[in-house]
């Protein structure tokens, strides 16, 4: 079995990062936290099995220090080998976990845990 996490995140639109977008990055370069460049309200962690505490507090602090609406979401699949009607395997997704945060000047709005991606993350209005 193969274990996949992608980690994403957005902010608010209209947030003048300004010189606050390199210090961010650099404190929270454990986690691998980089802007899109095309699309600023948008980041990136590292793909792999950060801890949902730690993700969260990440969360919680970015919404503190850009003043502003943070989502971060971090999608676990598990790839194996699944049956097929006709007898036969195919390798896919066999398990997926889904976590979404997203926190206001430290508030939280939501806190969820699904078994699918959860549509939320590119539907919410930040």
């Amino acid at each position: 079995m193969e274990h996949e996490f992608t980690i994403r995140g957005r902010i608010s639109k209209g947030i003048d990062l300004g010189a606050k977008l390199q210090w961010v990055e650099q404190d929270f370069e454990s986690l691998g936290l980089k802007f899109n460049s095309q699309d600023k309200s948008r980041f990136t962690l590292k793909s792999e099995d950060l801890a949902n505490d730690t993700l969260e507090q990440a969360c919680i602090n970015l919404s503190i220090i850009l003043g502003c609406k943070v989502a971060i979401c971090k999608d676990h699949e598990i790839y194996g080998v699944a049956n097929v009607f006709n007898g036969g395997s195919d390798y896919e997704v066999v398990d997926e976990d889904c976590f979404l945060w997203v926190y206001e000047r430290g508030t939280c709005l939501e806190s969820e845990h699904t078994k699918f991606f959860n549509e939320k993350f590119v539907s919410l209005p930040l």
